[in-house]
């Protein structure tokens, strides 16, 4: 079961449980606070991309779809040697315990604002929903 109030958190906190991660900034792309501009060290903010669902039993309130998360891995120009293939792999060990959908990588690409080269990776699931606490 997916809940969608609180994806994005547990995907922060298993990245975070990972040892190779320590030297690592992790962030919700959507918490309200500021997030640095030129990151000083290796970072990666975690969001929501695409989800959608829809009623699974007629009669029911059983909410089922699918939920597009990024990853997107922020690496400072000047920090050399760093390896996105791996930092890849362990973020898809870490978060695809249960079986995705899909996963995805996208090229890496240069973010002059950052001034860091930035990868997006995905991870989709496929379960039930749940919306709030109730």
């Amino acid at each position: 079961m997916i809940d969608f109030c609180k994806i994005i958190s547990q995907m922060i906190e298993r990245i975070r449980a990972n040892d190779f991660f320590n030297d690592f900034s992790l962030f919700s792309a959507f918490e309200p606070l500021q997030k640095p501009t030129v990151p000083q060290k290796p970072a990666v903010i975690c969001g929501i991309l695409q989800a959608s669902a829809q009623t699974a039993a007629l009669g029911e309130n059983i909410q089922e779809g699918q939920i597009t998360a990024f990853a997107d891995i922020y690496v400072p120009f000047d920090l050399r040697g760093f390896d996105f293939q791996q930092i890849a792999a362990e973020i898809f060990s870490t978060l695809c315990k249960q079986v995705p959908a899909s996963i995805g990588a996208e090229a890496i690409r240069a973010d002059d604002d950052s001034e860091c080269f930035v990868m997006r990776l995905t991870v989709t699931f496929s379960d039930m929903f749940v919306f709030n606490n109730d």
